[in-house]
């Protein structure tokens, strides 16, 4: 522990610790309309995740390479299993239940593909890219990989968690010294991939872009799409919740079950109703000091591996947190995604803070 708060660094240690203590206030306040038990699951699954801080801070990142191969063929287990074997909600299948334990195999995926693109990309950085054939030439590792996890993830309708994946993903590459014109070109792939899985897959996606026309912040007020009745309720709940905020906070309504998922997809609602633009502004300055204060120190750094594993861990945890206060300001289209560190949730809770462990490992000081 001494040797953890010599070596690791403030800054991100007390952001981190900010928003898991904001995350256990709120969960704690909206449970206590009738489901304690939550909070009290809550507590037992931060308590685990200080813990995985620690261990991931003390890791030899560089002996865990040989094993990235076998966890990666673990977690796609996982995504197979969790297809025949999960618990459907909404007609999904994500979770796992043992007992009074959920385990969501997707969120885990993400970080093992994350470590995975790391290891292959600094493995292979002598390679001569010049062109897209050339990528497509000497990466054909992580294309096939990617593949198959996010077809896995897809048929667990998790479509959110692959856009927040793949522009991590995007910036490892970026960070990698891939061409601009090869990523470009695999943005425009994977945006016209999106599109068709937007307007082909299950019919609850373009509701959702039904709604994003009525009420988005970016645009005029389109109502030529035709909503099914209701569907739009928790984004007119979200709205409602962040307008009665004011500046400084007032009541607290939307937790008292006028929000659904009001601890998870929505709890940035509840934070900006109760604590105003005031404090929804910090939240959104905890993530930042994270994102910035990681990358900042990540330049610094000469190894690829590690490097690449920094870039693509902090994305991965500040585009989770821009979906989510995206989603509830009608900024982007409603999707389940919860906030790091603050929703309720043991996976998200125990897999971000695994990442944030490996992160202050590779920022630490060497004494």
């Amino acid at each position: 522990m001494f040797n953890f708060f010599k070596k690791a660094d403030k800054f991100i240690i007390i952001a981190y610790v900010f928003l898991v203590f904001i995350g256990l206030y709120f969960v704690m306040n909206i449970s206590s309309y009738g489901q304690m038990a939550k909070f009290i699951k809550q507590i037992v699954w931060v308590l685990i995740s200080f813990g995985a801080v620690l261990i991931s801070f003390e890791m030899d990142l560089e002996k865990i390479k040989k094993l990235i191969p076998y966890m990666l063929f673990f977690v796609s287990c996982l995504l197979i299993l969790v297809l025949f074997f999960g618990v459907e909600i909404r007609g999904a299948k994500r979770l796992f239940h043992f007992g009074f334990i959920s385990f969501q195999p997707s969120l885990l995926a993400r970080l093992v593909l994350i470590l995975y693109f790391a290891y292959i990309l600094d493995k292979k950085k002598n390679c001569n890219v010049s062109g897209i054939k050339d990528f497509f030439a000497n990466y054909k590792q992580i294309i096939l990989v990617s593949i198959v996890i996010f077809s896995l993830i897809l048929a667990g309708r998790h479509l959110s968690i692959l856009i927040i994946l793949g522009l991590s993903l995007l910036m490892m590459l970026i960070a990698a010294g891939i061409s601009k014109r090869v990523v470009i070109i695999l943005i425009s792939v994977l945006a016209v991939l999106l599109v068709v899985v937007i307007s082909f897959g299950a019919s609850f996606r373009l509701q959702r872009i039904g709604v994003y026309q009525k009420y988005n912040l970016l645009m005029s007020e389109d109502t030529s799409f035709v909503l099914r009745e209701g569907a739009d309720y928790s984004t007119k709940q979200s709205l409602m919740a962040l307008a009665s905020g004011g500046f400084f906070g007032g009541d607290g309504r939307a937790k008292d079950s006028n929000l659904p998922e009001a601890d998870t997809d929505y709890i940035f609602s509840v934070i900006a109703e109760e604590f105003g633009f005031f404090g929804a502004f910090i939240i959104i300055i905890g993530f930042a000091i994270i994102y910035f204060r990681a990358l900042k120190l990540l330049s610094d750094e000469t190894n690829l591996y590690k490097k690449l594993m920094g870039v693509g861990l902090v994305h991965n945890i500040f585009y989770n947190a821009i979906v989510h206060i995206g989603v509830t300001i009608s900024m982007l289209p409603p999707t389940g995604v919860t906030l790091p560190f603050i929703s309720y949730g043991g996976t998200s809770m125990l897999v971000n803070s695994l990442s944030i462990g490996i992160i202050l490992n590779l920022t630490k000081k060497e004494i």
